[in-house]
């Protein structure tokens, strides 16, 4: 009925119903050829995008193919395009996470490792995967100008960042 619907709406059933590799794939096809369109005047801001990607995707063997030959057909500059992983997904699938982050690293495309602090070794992984970025979880932000515990998570996670000199 041409009406917007919100991702809260239809993320769960298609991770139900396994179809978050085609969304996936549609995202990032769209993504960059939207961005191939616009090269110069995008690439003249020094914008960056960010796509994330689901457990279903990073799961998937041919998936990796699939977004080399996108970034390749669009002619968009990878380093304008930062992959986002959540840090329970790329731990689910260690070796597929690894393999893609690393493929696509060589390639020019940067990562971001998603709502870290939530995994139970986190700081353990930052060793793992290839990121420049981590995003705090938000469990950890939403209470952070009252929560203790949630300062001194952020302020460690924070120190580690600037130590890897990581964004």
């Amino acid at each position: 009925d041409d009406r917007q619907i919100v991702p809260a709406e239809f993320l769960s059933a298609a991770e139900r119903y396994q179809l978050m590799e085609d969304l996936d794939r549609w995202v990032v096809s769209n993504t960059l050829e939207l961005i191939g369109r616009n090269a110069s005047g995008v690439k003249a801001s020094g914008a960056r995008f960010a796509i994330n990607l689901s457990g279903q995707s990073l799961g998937s063997e041919p998936f990796l193919g699939f977004v080399q030959q996108q970034i390749e057909r669009s002619g968009v500059d990878p380093g304008m395009v930062c992959f986002e992983i959540t840090e329970t997904v790329a731990v689910a699938n260690l070796q597929r996470a690894q393999t893609f982050m690393q493929t696509l690293r060589r390639t020019g495309c940067r990562f971001s490792l998603d709502d870290f602090g939530t995994g139970l070794s986190s700081f353990a992984y930052l060793k793992l995967f290839p990121v420049e970025t981590l995003k705090i979880d938000g469990s950890f932000i939403r209470d952070l100008t009252t929560n203790v515990v949630s300062q001194s998570v952020v302020a460690a996670i924070s120190e580690v960042a600037r130590v890897m000199q990581l964004e």
